[in-house]
């Protein structure tokens, strides 16, 4: 591996480890969005965003009219959104296609209030799949329903409803070599372009370069 390579793998970890912070659940990415379009315009690119929150960063090459190349990854990851509360009892919809665990009883997880405190629940369990097609993704072991309920383990003010809530796994760890973290897919991908454009920021291209970064991606494509 040459120096140019050493610096683009680790500019890739350092910005991966920083977006591992913020709430990537579908629709609340603003954290990972504002994260990367400050770092891309700090990098010297040109940085766009599009009314809903597609951040657009650009390398501009010196030939306007050469083909360029634009390499794209999405923002979000499956995650839930509190819709009600009752007391410490809460229901969430699901954002994004979810494995099974998801709706068990016992998984934890982490509600983002207002005011970014997170906020641990554990859910209690899940509405039954209904038809033959949603029974057939449970059989998958994905989660067959969007709706989940959870007990908030404490009492707190979340703020004003639907607030985003997220898997209790890790923000950004590294363990014999591997990467776990709660949402490297695709935040990984996000860090490797920006990684990537800042190495080329300041050489001579051609062509334009572009980083995509897009929102709601697990919701549909929505983004």
């Amino acid at each position: 591996m040459n120096t140019g390579q050493q610096n683009i793998e680790s500019s890739a970890i350092e910005i991966l480890s920083d977006l591992g912070r913020f709430t990537a659940t579908s629709f609340w990415e603003d954290g990972p969005a504002d994260y990367l379009a400050e770092r891309a315009e700090s990098a010297g690119l040109e940085v766009t965003i599009d009314p809903w929150g597609n951040v657009l960063a650009t390398k501009t090459g010196s030939d306007p009219d050469a083909p360029g190349i634009a390499f794209v990854a999405h923002m979000d990851h499956p995650g839930y959104e509190v819709v009600a509360r009752t007391g410490e009892n809460i229901t969430l919809k699901t954002l994004g296609r979810m494995g099974i665990a998801a709706g068990r009883a016992g998984t934890t997880i982490k509600v983002i209030t207002e005011s970014g405190e997170q906020i641990p629940a554990t859910v209690s369990g899940a509405e039954p799949a209904a038809g033959e097609l949603t029974k057939s993704r449970e059989a998958g072991s994905w989660l067959g329903t969007d709706t989940v309920y959870a007990k908030i383990d404490r009492e707190a003010a979340l703020g004003e409803l639907p607030r985003p809530a997220v898997p209790d796994l890790p923000d950004f760890l590294i363990e014999d070599d591997m990467i776990r973290m709660r949402a490297a897919d695709d935040l990984a991908g996000c860090a490797a372009i920006l990684a990537a454009l800042e190495h080329v920021a300041n050489e001579p291209t051609q062509a334009n370069v572009y980083g995509i970064f897009t929102r709601a991606e697990e919701a549909g494509l929505i983004g």
